[in-house]
């Protein structure tokens, strides 16, 4: 009964397929970021140009330096430690 149920579903499939993979689209769809407006007014709204600014954006965040930065040399972190 088992091979024949297997055999049964294999031949006709699953109806539900479409419902299954819409349902796991929405959440792809729902974090998608369609367009980003800057601060001065600039729209982008391709994929390309919407990337293309994220990249930027967090490359000038994360490679902000304070212009009173002082660097921590190996043997000072091992005195703190």
């Amino acid at each position: 009964m088992k091979q024949k149920s297997k055999l049964h579903r294999l031949k006709i499939g699953d109806g539900n397929n479409k419902v299954f993979h819409k349902a796991g689209k929405v959440p792809e769809i729902r974090n998608a970021v369609k367009e980003l407006i800057y601060s001065d007014g600039t729209t982008f709204d391709t994929q390309k140009e919407v990337k293309k600014e994220v990249e930027r954006y967090f490359h000038e965040f994360l490679g902000y330096k304070p212009e009173n930065y002082q660097g921590i040399s190996v043997e000072g972190i091992t005195k703190l430690i």
